[in-house]
């Protein structure tokens, strides 16, 4: 069987893109490199981070290299942003700053510590340390399909 290298694209779904993309524009500091009314696109190490506007995405999209088919979501889901471990005072700070206070926080088993802010519908969490799957990663924001 062929082996599969890594995820390859994420993508969430939000009622309200413009607030999502600010969200990820101004304080996570992630450039979109590609945006239009439907979706934001956002490089992030070697994957891509795909923002849709919820519900704009379900019909067949014809571009000039081929088709997308339709998709959608809806519901809680995670995400999680690899960084340095001695980065998530920093990042707590930072938050902090603008206003995302932490609601839990959780030291894992294998050494991560997890900070978790409530959304609108679900929860935006911060870790460090090792994965339980990924022996060696370290992540930093389990982001969620909703932002308020």
């Amino acid at each position: 069987m062929p082996k599969l290298d890594h995820v390859l694209e994420t993508a969430l779904y939000f009622d309200d893109l413009d607030a999502a993309a600010r969200f990820y524009d101004e304080l996570l500091e992630l450039k979109p490199i590609f945006h239009d009314a439907r979706l934001r696109a956002y490089a992030v190490g070697n994957t891509v981070l795909l923002l849709f506007q919820r519900g704009a995405s379900l019909e067949m999209v014809e571009l000039p290299g081929g088709a997308i088919p339709p998709h959608d979501g809806a519901g809680p889901v995670h995400i999680a942003f690899a960084v340095a471990k001695d980065a998530i005072e920093s990042w707590e700070q930072k938050l902090a700053a603008h206003g995302v206070a932490i609601e839990a926080r959780m030291r894992w088993p294998r050494g991560s510590v997890s900070m978790t802010k409530a959304c609108s519908r679900s929860r935006l969490s911060w870790s460090t340390g090792v994965s339980t799957c990924f022996q060696g990663a370290k992540s930093l924001c389990n982001c969620t399909n909703t932002w308020s």
